[in-house]
């Protein structure tokens, strides 16, 4: 999605990451077509030659990108409450839009208003009202918050404090009783807020470790780097398409994306600086989180039709255009045009 905290420094935008984010978008839109209609789901299966699809845990690869930028900004901010109050205002009026949206066309409540004003979709059960985007939109606000008072606070000690909760969060996930195949979601706290926490934490601690480490580029430095990046993508997407023949765990894969990220960070590898360098990806990336967010509304309105004549190809034309098209409204509308009024008006 839309990089939810944007980035002053234009010339240091790593390309390499949105473009990530553009494919685990799809992966996650074409898993959840399959996870509402389930005759398009054994297309899906057979397309890829997978017997398992996880395109659901994209999102968490979302989470350690949203973490690892969370810090680079912390690093700039002047106090924690203006922090808040941009991340606050660059996810809700998108986020809102696509509600009232759901409202007139999903049967979404309008009751359920407060609980998008308030971000509190992923905190409880039940976690959504208007389907899977608002509840990471929840999760990801309030794990910033807890975040950003943690490292604001406790400058010094924020890495020693933070690893202390991830390890009690990965001990809550992986002793979880629940036994499905979305464990991670079911802690003994009962929803995503844990797993957001855990997920931000891997992103930031790559940001730091990304601050810290300096190689002096050269031929035997690029070569080195540009395979341990092209494993980590294997390893990163293997796990999307192909799980069971994965060899990683749910910790050891999430690990292996933020080394991705560290190396993406300085374009260390030929890959990362090949990507950084095509600035065009921008006019794409930019409207992810909202297509993230819409993508919803299409595949509600096929679910709601019970037809199961619908060619493949017809249900992924028309949910992938239908949200593409909602997310370039959404954008130019709102994103562009009331979210810096907003930021003008409330936030100094």
């Amino acid at each position: 999605m839309t990089e939810i905290i944007e980035k002053k420094d234009q010339s240091n935008y790593l390309y390499s990451v949105e473009f990530l984010r553009i494919a685990f978008l799809s992966l996650i839109i074409i898993g959840h077509i399959g996870e509402i209609l389930p005759y398009i789901n054994r297309f899906i299966l057979k397309f890829f030659g997978t017997s398992t699809f996880k395109g659901w845990f994209g999102v968490e690869y979302f989470f350690i990108i949203g973490g690892f930028f969370l810090y680079n900004k912390i690093q700039q901010a002047d106090n924690a409450f203006s922090l808040i109050k941009k991340i606050y205002a660059r996810l809700v009026p998108t986020l809102l839009f696509i509600f009232l949206l759901c409202v007139v066309f999903t049967g979404s409540k309008i009751h359920q208003l407060p609980s998008i004003l308030a971000l509190t979709t992923g905190l409880s059960i039940p976690s959504v009202t208007i389907g899977w985007g608002d509840w990471y939109v929840g999760v990801y606000f309030w794990s910033s918050c807890l975040l950003i008072g943690l490292f604001m606070t406790c400058k010094k000690q924020a890495f020693l404090f933070l690893c202390i909760i991830m390890y009690i969060l990965i001990c809550l996930e992986f002793n979880a009783p629940y036994l499905g195949w979305m464990k991670t979601y079911y802690t003994f706290i009962g929803n995503q807020f844990t797993r957001g926490i855990c997920s931000m934490g891997i992103g930031m601690t790559a940001a730091f470790i990304a601050t810290q480490l300096s190689l002096k580029k050269g031929p035997i430095t690029e070569i080195l780097c540009s395979i341990v990046e092209v494993l980590c993508i294997i390893s990163t997407f293997s796990y999307l398409i192909f799980p069971k023949s994965t060899p990683f765990t749910f910790l050891e894969i999430q690990i292996i994306f933020g080394i991705l990220m560290i190396s993406f960070n300085s374009s260390y590898g030929y890959i990362s600086t090949i990507l950084n360098n095509i600035s065009y990806i921008k006019y794409i990336s930019r409207y992810t989180y909202s297509i993230f967010l819409a993508h919803i509304i299409p595949i509600r309105l096929l679910d709601s039709l019970s037809q199961k004549n619908i060619s493949e190809f017809k249900v992924f034309f028309i949910v992938f255009g239908m949200a593409i098209s909602i997310g370039i409204l959404e954008y130019h509308l709102i994103e562009k045009k009331l979210v810096p009024w907003l930021k003008k008006c409330f936030i100094k």
